[in-house]
Formats: C-alpha cells, structure tokens, sequence
C-alpha cells in the first residue's frame, strides 16, 4: 500500500527540494503543502485548485486525516521554523532528504537527521537522494561522507542532473508523463526518470 504522506525536507536550499515534491504530487495526484517563506504562484499554477497549502514558517501544518495525500515540501532550520516543520514531520511515513555533494551541505543534512532522530514523536524512516550528480561516483562520495557524520546507515538513492526538472514546473508535468509522451523528452529524460522510479518505490512499497 502506497504511503500518503511525504515530506521532502533539507534545511539547506539548493538542493533539489521542491522538484522532488512537485514530482510526487503530479504523479500521485497527491495534495501538495509548503511552509516556503515567499509566495509560490508558480506553484500554486501547476496543482490543482484547492490541493495547494502554504503556511508561515511559524505556522502549524493543520492535522490531516490519516488516508488525506499530501508531500510537503519543506524548507528553513529546525530552529526558527520548527512549528511549521515538526508538525509536518509528526504525520508523515517517510521523510526524503535531498542533498548535493558539498560539504556544507552534507554537514547540514547530518545536523538536521541527526536532530529530528532526537524527536519521539517522529518516527518516520528517512531516505537520502545523492541529487544532482554530475558523474557517478558522487553518489558513493556522498555515502562515505555521511554516513560517519550520522553514526549510521540510510539509504541513499542517485539522482543525477536534468534539465527535466525544469520541466516540471514550466510544463505542469511530472517527468513520468513527459517519458511517457514519447519524442525527445521521452529520449532525453529516460535515465533520470528510471532513477526517479527507484526513489517513487520508497513510496508505493
């Protein structure tokens, strides 16, 4: 049974978040909710009237019902906008950390999973996307450097460099339907696409 509610949480920015969680919405047809601290009216275009939800960071997520689909795409520090971020993390069944092969980056992902484990009232198990790859090998440099600042092992999906991320938000379409329209994209997106399939399978396994 597929899971219904996702977050896709780094407190860095530049690390692929939101395309992350605009593939799962338009793919899933899930509701879509954001604690970004500016207006999101690119966003608000793409999903459906109604699916779309943005709250201040000092703003509580409202409680949803267990069986409601949402991915909440969420930004900022633990400190500062933990209200909207904790009662996001509270509900949902998985939480996806994007993260880029920098060191700053990697620092902060290993703060923040390091800091939400100490939370009991979240349980949700964690997945990294090794995002943006530029070649391969990123993908083991990111595992052997995070995982000795975490003390311990999650798993760690490739996703590498796109430009069909852009598409999604320019097109209103998950890269899934793109593939799936055949021509170019289909040609060009095929690889990050099945590699989107594999971080998708944490979610309808």
């Amino acid at each position: 049974m597929s899971k219904t509610k996702i977050a896709v949480y780094n407190e860095k920015g530049r690390v692929g978040k939101t395309p992350l969680a605009l593939e799962i919405a338009l793919r899933f047809g899930y509701n879509y909710a954001t604690n970004q601290n500016r207006p999101r009216n690119d966003i608000e275009a793409i999903i459906p009237e109604g699916e779309f939800l943005q709250v201040g960071p000092s703003e509580a997520f409202p409680q949803l019902d267990a069986d409601f689909p949402v991915v909440f795409d969420l930004a900022g520090e633990l400190v500062g906008y933990e209200r909207s971020i904790i009662s996001a993390l509270e509900q949902v069944e998985l939480i996806i950390v994007p993260v880029v092969n920098e060191p700053d980056a990697l620092m902060g992902t290993a703060y923040a999973i390091t800091e939400i484990k100490t939370l009991s009232s979240i349980t949700a198990p964690f997945v990294v996307v090794a995002n943006m790859l530029k070649k391969p090998e990123e993908a083991e440099q990111i595992r052997d450097q995070l995982w000795p600042m975490l003390g311990f092992e999650v798993p760690i999906v490739p996703i590498r460099y796109s430009k069909a991320f852009d598409r999604i938000l320019s097109e209103g379409q998950s890269v899934q339907r793109l593939v799936e329209q055949g021509g170019l994209w289909s040609w060009s997106f095929r690889n990050v696409a099945k590699e989107l399939d594999v971080l998708m399978s944490f979610i309808t396994k």
